[in-house]
């Protein structure tokens, strides 16, 4: 495959009890590969924490997904935490938390019946394309090989990194040659996310890929990256360098955005 630098910007989210052949693809946490995080640090930077809204938007997606739940006098969460932290600094997937101190479960039960079967804590579970397909009782787990095997067994790592941070990306494309960067802040540019991007590329192995929340960046970040890539609208804006002779910007405005975009997708022979 030639050098790739390509940048698409886009104003754009452990498994039961028994196994399945289904293959649950999760982004991995870019701050956490790079390690920007200590162990001894609170759950809320090893995970997203989500919220109800959240909570919905994830199950609309369609997309494959983990969600934590757990809640903060609970004796058994406060035993698998370091386990959690230490396996997700370790393999850096991006997994959603819900704390539940403040909600009863009969309560998340009624109104989210498609994440709420949990009837204690911790518990993880699983999604794809934003169904249920299983959860996992994570307080049977006190040693981080076993959990480690029983997470493997069930999620498929790709390529796809998530990051809030310009700094943290702007890092990791120091040793990067090939590459994409989506770049999502409103929920017209999510919904294109989901429908698209992270099915073309849910399964690519790799190719290095991130996406960077834009609506979390302040305007001097903003500058960056419009000055780094060359960029002029910013959001759903394409930026694409096959080689050194070959680059150009699909402009999100233009009626031929999709074509342009599939066009595109089809000539980096990812599948």
């Amino acid at each position: 495959m030639k050098k790739l630098i390509l940048v698409v910007t886009l104003a754009i989210a452990l498994l039961g009890c028994s196994g399945t052949n289904t293959p649950l693809y999760i982004e991995k946490n870019l701050a956490l590969e790079l390690n920007a995080v200590d162990e001894n640090d609170d759950l809320s930077l090893f995970t997203r924490p989500a919220d109800d809204e959240m909570l919905i938007k994830l199950h609309e997606s369609e997309q494959d997904y983990v969600v934590y739940t757990y809640q903060n006098n609970c004796s058994a969460c406060q035993i698998f935490s370091p386990i959690l932290k230490e396996f997700l600094l370790e393999n850096h997937y991006l997994i959603y938390s819900y704390n539940v101190n403040d909600n009863d479960y009969l309560s998340l039960n009624e109104r989210y019946p498609y994440v709420y079967s949990v009837k204690t804590t911790p518990n993880l579970s699983f999604f794809y394309e934003g169904e249920k397909i299983g959860e996992l009782s994570s307080s049977r787990y006190s040693d981080l090989n076993k959990f480690s095997i029983s997470f493997s067994n069930y999620v498929y790592p790709n390529a796809i990194s998530d990051t809030n941070s310009v700094e943290t990306l702007f890092e990791s494309l120091n040793n990067k040659v090939s590459y994409i960067i989506y770049l999502y802040g409103n929920e017209e540019s999510l919904r294109f996310y989901d429908k698209y991007i992270f099915n073309d590329f849910k399964d690519e192995k790799t190719l290095n890929i991130y996406r960077l929340n834009i609506s979390s960046i302040n305007e001097e970040e903003m500058i960056s990256l419009k000055e780094k890539f060359d960029l002029n609208v910013l959001d759903k804006e394409i930026y694409y360098e096959i080689d050194e002779n070959q680059k150009g910007i699909i402009d999100p405005t233009s009626s031929t955005y999709i074509e342009e975009y599939k066009a595109l997708v089809s000539s980096l022979s990812v599948h």
